[in-house]
Order: structure tokens, then C-alpha cells, then sequence
């Protein structure tokens, strides 16, 4: 069992390390996309996780509504992996569930 211990906690250890590395890449490549386009109510996702995607979605919602603002582009890629646009389809959702046109 202790054995078992010693290898759970450097699991845990390493996978707090991924989380970390994979938000600073995430961020990088977010901030990389983003700021060159000079206009906060255009949003590129290029090379993000879907997962990732959406968050970066909800926060720039949330900025935009918090100044008075109702209109975001999204540009979401072609959608090259062998499962097709996960990205576009992950957006058109989340605007279907919650009632945003687009």
C-alpha cells in the first residue's frame, strides 16, 4: 500500500505540472490568434481544445456584455481533425442551449 501512496501522490504531482504547462500553451496560443486582430468583438480559436474554446468564449461574453457590447465574431477554423469541426459544433451549441443568435 505504500508503494501505491508514493505512486498517487506523483500522479497528482505531475498532473497539477500538465494542467499548468497546458494552460500557459493554451494562453500563448489564445493570445497569439488574438492579438494581432485588434477588435475584442472578434474572437479566433484557432488550435484550441474544445474545451478550451468555450472558456475563452464565456470570458469574452462576459467582457463584452460587462461594456455594453452584444456583437462577437467567431472564428472557429475548418475543422481539419478526422471527427470534423469540433470546435464550430461545441459554439453552435452552447449558442442553441443558451438562446444566442448567431
Amino acid at each position: 500500500i505504500a508503494e501505491f501512496e508514493r505512486f498517487s501522490r506523483l500522479a497528482q504531482h505531475y498532473r497539477k505540472y500538465k494542467d499548468s504547462h497546458n494552460r500557459i500553451a493554451c494562453d500563448l496560443v489564445f493570445n497569439f490568434y488574438n492579438n494581432k486582430l485588434d477588435d475584442e468583438t472578434i474572437i479566433d480559436m484557432h488550435c484550441l481544445h474544445v474545451s478550451e474554446a468555450i472558456e475563452k468564449l464565456l470570458q469574452r461574453i462576459e467582457t463584452l456584455t460587462s461594456s455594453g457590447k452584444n456583437k462577437l465574431d467567431v472564428i472557429v477554423g475548418r475543422g481539419h481533425s478526422t471527427d470534423g469541426p469540433k470546435i464550430k459544433t461545441a459554439v453552435i451549441s452552447f449558442a442553441v442551449k443558451d438562446i444566442i443568435p448567431y
